[in-house]
């Protein structure tokens, strides 16, 4: 990738020097040039699936238009509802969509069709972590608190993923945009290096090449991590599988500071 060869370039430069000057430059309008073309290309890709879910969605509560310019879909799956006990159905599947925006509540039915029963705007909602155990049974819980849902009330649902993963997925998803790293205090993080490629299946996860550093901020117990990709920022998950830890605490350090000098230099902030 021609940016990692401007990187690498830019690392080794001396600091306050004519040729690092240079080499920001450079790099800094090459970033440009792929940002802006990368966002292109998924805004279109955007509006396909936007207008691809707008044909199976019905809506049996107020109607939301979905395609629009600037919507983004951050994650989608199915999770299920604990309901009240005291009802004959105690689950019932749902299916969730979370754009930048807005969240999707659905029903999932025959055909892959989906009924959308609410939404709310995603400045209105809280997701958190529920250690409470139901029976015994029930793990990786959590509330999804609606502040302000379709008909404008208040409205908490408990909900139950199938992994601990999907849990804490859904959880960081919705905490966005997260703060941003201060790249000089992050030695107690750790690190891990991408072993081999990897493409990403949902937009929150990270699609790798071989030799990717990340900094870790969380870890599931059924084999995912949630990392800043160090040569560009961006935040996303990826499978444990593909990664090994570095061990080194002179090449976490050294890692650290390549990071901050790009960033630094090419006034780059944090991709979510």
């Amino acid at each position: 990738m021609l940016s990692t060869v401007f990187m690498n370039i830019l690392k080794r430069t001396p600091p306050d020097s004519e040729e690092e000057r240079q080499a920001s430059k450079a790099l800094k309008s090459l970033e440009k040039l792929i940002q802006n073309s990368n966002d292109s290309i998924t805004q279109m890709k955007s509006i396909e699936s936007l207008v691809s879910l707008s044909a199976r969605v019905d809506f049996e509560c107020r109607t939301l238009p979905l395609v629009s310019q600037s919507r983004r879909l951050i994650r989608e799956g199915e999770v299920t509802e604990m309901r009240d006990f005291a009802l004959r159905q105690t689950e019932r599947s749902l299916y969730l969509h979370l754009f930048n925006d807005f969240l999707l509540l659905s029903y999932p039915k025959e055909g892959g069709r989906l009924t959308v029963f609410d939404h709310a705007p995603v400045s209105r909602v809280r997701m958190e972590n529920c250690r409470v155990k139901l029976h015994s049974l029930q793990k990786n819980l959590f509330t999804l608190q609606l502040l302000q849902n379709s008909e404008g009330v208040s409205k908490t649902l408990l909900l139950r993923t199938a992994t601990q993963s999907d849990k804490l997925r859904w959880i960081s998803a919705i905490s966005r945009p997260h703060p941003e790293i201060d790249y000089t205090a992050a030695q107690d993080l750790a690190q891990v290096q991408c072993l081999r490629s990897y493409v990403s299946h949902q937009p929150d996860e990270l699609t790798l090449e071989k030799a990717d550093l990340l900094l870790v901020h969380q870890q599931s117990m059924d084999g995912w991590v949630e990392g800043t990709r160090l040569s560009d920022g961006t935040r996303g998950w990826a499978p444990l599988s593909h990664l090994d830890p570095i061990g080194s605490h002179r090449a976490r350090q050294r890692n650290l500071q390549d990071r901050h000098k790009i960033a630094t230099a090419t006034n780059m902030g944090p991709q979510h």
